[in-house]
């Protein structure tokens, strides 16, 4: 299966999104972690999209409002039920210390035709004033992913989001003493407000690199795919 992480933005806003663009995208992952999710309705109109355009039953599920102040986001998880299986465990981390502003959503899956397990989590960084305002959390994902092994023993763990934070800060190190990998090393995901530029490396997919076998990884680049400017 393939796995696909997007920050779409204010997602239920009236913001004029084209959701049948949003669902031409999406239908090129099995499994999708996103975040920026502002109203549930949203997400069952574009699982309603993908069902159309594809011809076949997507499934979804959104966490609870999140957020210390006024403005709050969800997460939801958005898969093609041919390739993808729920299985258990979906929950909104209880964050005991308050660590988070945004606590992550995990959930588990199973590739239906080779019954490979994921443990995956999603998150939406704090991007503060500046980086150090977003380092914090980035450590405290040590903490998740080692809660994750005991939620979801044996399984392959995936934190997959928006970090907005580059993989090789050296916030991530106890992360990656934890056997964590990103998934993407180069490239931008940030679009600049210059058509075709991409300002910065911040949506990813950090993973049980020795668990998993991985075919392959990259950007989606969908303004260019569907001849989009960046506005």
């Amino acid at each position: 299966m393939t796995i696909g992480t997007w920050n779409l933005k204010h997602l239920g806003w009236d913001n004029g999104k084209r959701m049948d663009l949003v669902a031409h995208i999406a239908q090129g992952a099995d499994l999708w972690a996103l975040t920026e999710v502002m109203d549930e309705p949203a997400v069952a109109q574009l699982e309603s999209e993908l069902e159309s355009l594809t011809g076949e039953p997507w499934s979804s599920m959104t966490s609870h409002e999140v957020g210390r102040s006024s403005y709050q986001e969800s997460y939801s998880y958005l898969w093609r039920e041919s390739q993808v299986e729920y299985t258990q465990g979906a929950v909104v981390y209880l964050d005991p210390g308050d660590n988070f502003a945004r606590e992550p959503y995990l959930a588990e899956f199973r590739d239906t035709e080779t019954g490979q397990k994921v443990a995956l989590a999603t998150v939406h960084i704090l991007y503060g004033d500046n980086r150090s305002d977003r380092t914090p959390e980035i450590r405290q994902l040590a903490e998740i992913w080692s809660w994750m092994s005991e939620v979801y023993s044996e399984t392959p763990r995936i934190i997959a989001g928006d970090y907005n934070l580059a993989p090789e800060h050296e916030a991530w190190q106890l992360l990656r003493d934890q056997g964590a990998a990103p998934a993407i090393t180069s490239g931008a995901t940030t679009l600049s407000t210059t058509d075709g530029q991409y300002a910065n490396l911040y949506d990813n997919l950090w993973l049980d690199a020795d668990a998993l076998e991985v075919t392959g990884s990259g950007i989606v680049q969908f303004p260019e795919l569907m001849g989009l400017t960046h506005e």
